[in-house]
């Protein structure tokens, strides 16, 4: 057995350096002692730096890097000590946000219950009621409009509605969508033609949408954390009365009086909730403007509009009024295999893949303008499946 097999063999002490073990003699740098089988065919040294506890390891030709037991143990000390006042922090930041409470409270959340109440009803309400409406304005044919109509615009304005929000405000779209709402129930309520009531449901719908959508919003705002779940429910009490009741207020009204209260109802209620929420929601945008003419241009200037992504909002409305076209009008006015059902899905699909293209661009691209639907918000999981 040679000199350098026997150094090798009998290598015995440990020495530890961080997460390192090494077995073999130790020479520091300075000192005299010596690795077995230093000699001509000898495994080499084992060579520790000067002490400073940040030396090298050499074994052979091979080199390891290392560091100190102690000094791991600093370093650990040193994170841990830098952490516990990240806990502290975080501990103490608490929420500071200022509610509306009592009386306030109370009347704000009647006001928004009136308003997605009505908005909700009128999706149930006027199916009951349509024999009525298409006898006295001799439409029969085209009856499946009247909810249609309704039905493309309510789904194809939520999305931008909602972006309109971050640039205008919530309560300003909420008051505007709701005075849109109301009136187009009035001229429903007035209209004397079914091509008229066709079009005047179409524009309610595009009410119904932003009051939807900004109460969606505005809700999880307006309590505390702890609270979200209990207000939520009292909201959402809404859709079970709203389908349980539109069906049997639809069949009273035709019994008893003319089908144009089925539009015309919205009237009081919507003014009463138009009210009630001009006076007691909290602006989500607040101004040092004291007058509302002064407030209102504060917020539609210039450069807010040049925020808003139309190209973005144009290609949006086409995909969603377009596929909401062919999904209601396909097997009952028209075949799926008929033409008008496959150019519309083929445009539908079209303008689908150039939204998605556009807003990509948008988002990536750097300009004032701020993409209808970030693509980026489909990097949540979790978010995604809500969307799906």
């Amino acid at each position: 057995m040679s000199e350098a097999e026997a150094g090798v063999k009998n290598l015995s002490p440990v020495v530890a350096l961080g997460e390192i073990v090494l077995g073999g003699d130790v020479e520091a740098g300075g000192g005299n002692r010596k690795g077995v089988g230093e000699g001509d065919g000898g495994a080499g040294k084992r060579r520790l730096g000067n002490g400073d506890g940040d030396g090298g390891i050499r074994l052979g030709d091979m080199r390891v890097e290392g560091r100190s037991c102690v000094e791991g143990e600093n370093s650990n000390a040193d994170t841990d000590a830098n952490q516990e006042p990240q806990d502290t922090d975080t501990a103490t930041d608490t929420d500071t946000r200022q509610y509306i409470s009592g009386w306030k409270m109370h009347m704000l959340t009647i006001g928004l219950w009136i308003s997605l109440f009505l908005s909700t009803l009128e999706t149930t309400i006027v199916s009951t009621s349509l024999v009525s409406i298409t006898n006295a304005l001799d439409g029969f044919q085209v009856r499946d409009w009247i909810v249609t109509a309704y039905l493309i615009t309510y789904t194809g304005f939520l999305v931008i509605y909602a972006k309109f929000s971050d640039v205008f405000g919530k309560k300003t779209l909420l008051i505007l969508a709701l005075g849109i709402f109301t009136l187009f129930s009035i001229l429903c309520g007035a209209a004397t033609g079914i091509v008229e009531l066709i079009i005047f449901r179409a524009f309610q719908g595009i009410g119904a949408s932003g009051i939807y959508s900004m109460i969606m919003a505005i809700a999880p705002t307006m309590v505390p954390e702890k609270e979200f779940g209990k207000y939520i429910a009292v909201v959402s009490t809404v859709f079970v009365l709203a389908s349980v009741l539109g069906p049997i207020l639809g069949g009273a009204i035709n019994s008893h009086t003319t089908w144009r209260w089925v539009f015309l109802l919205n009237a009081p209620g919507g003014s009463i909730s138009l009210i009630l929420i001009a006076l007691f929601l909290p602006s989500s945008q607040p101004t040092t403007t004291t007058t509302l003419l002064a407030h209102l241009q504060a917020k539609f200037t210039k450069s807010a509009f040049a925020r808003i992504d139309v190209l973005g909002t144009v290609f949006l409305l086409a995909f969603s009024v377009l596929l909401v076209f062919a999904l209601e009008t396909a097997g009952s006015r028209y075949a799926w295999s008929s033409p008008v059902i496959v150019i519309t899905l083929v445009f539908s699909v079209v303008a689908g893949a150039a939204f998605v293209g556009w807003e990509w661009w948008v988002e990536r691209v750097a300009g004032r303008q701020e993409p209808v639907f970030p693509l980026g918000l489909l990097g949540d999981r979790v978010l995604a499946c809500m969307m799906a």
